[in-house]
């Protein structure tokens, strides 16, 4: 059990740090493979990785709430599941991922901005739109092969910089003003990489 990504008061099994485990692992046995580690070392890394991998597959996707969810057999809905696709923990034409973006973008798109999550009954948090879900779920379509959907959502994500091009943790999902970490390195990293994989799906 961990406080998860957003650093929750309570800690539980969350779904996100599961699969973060999973992505540490997989690109360790990748490095093992590059630099002549033993087949007997490998399989060991492997066979942790595919465990990891099972967990979150299994237990993180609740067909009730037909998503991934915020922790391991609950229901509440979570942005930062994702980028499960990107990662490469799971196709992006999954049934289960397919269904999961559908259900962010009925359930946390506030004005075309994304919340992060849900507090159950789908209720929002008392608080800004995180402007990295929105290049999460941007990301996300375009792998998907949605790309009007994807350019929605990055462009919805757009509307939260200032005049200087520089992006917030947070923005208001009507007035769009920046709220909590300025400037947020994450929002950028998150943008850059929606771009890449836009382009991607374009060409």
């Amino acid at each position: 059990p961990d406080n998860g990504i957003w650093e929750m008061e309570q800690k539980g099994q969350f779904t996100h740090s599961k699969a973060l485990c999973w992505l540490a692992l997989d690109r360790a046995v990748n490095l093992m493979r590059e630099t002549g580690a033993s087949r007997k070392r490998i399989k060991k890394w492997q066979e942790a990785r595919d465990r990891v991998s099972r967990v979150v597959l299994e237990q993180g996707y609740s067909p009730k709430a037909r998503a991934f969810t915020q922790k391991l057999g609950q229901q509440e809905l979570d942005a930062s599941l994702l980028p499960l696709p990107i990662h490469g923990l799971i196709d992006p034409y999954d049934s289960r991922m397919l269904s999961t973006t559908k259900a962010v973008r009925d359930r946390l798109v506030v004005n075309g901005l994304v919340y992060r999550y849900d507090q159950g009954e789908g209720q929002l948090p008392d608080e800004g739109a995180f402007l990295i879900c929105n290049f999460w779920l941007a990301h996300c379509l375009a792998l998907q092969g949605d790309l009007d959907s994807a350019h929605q959502a990055f462009q919805a994500g757009l509307m939260g910089a200032i005049h200087l091009g520089l992006m917030s943790e947070e923005a208001h999902p009507y007035t769009l003003e920046a709220l909590g970490n300025f400037p947020q390195g994450l929002t950028h990293i998150g943008l850059i990489n929606a771009v890449l994989a836009i382009q991607q799906a374009e060409t």
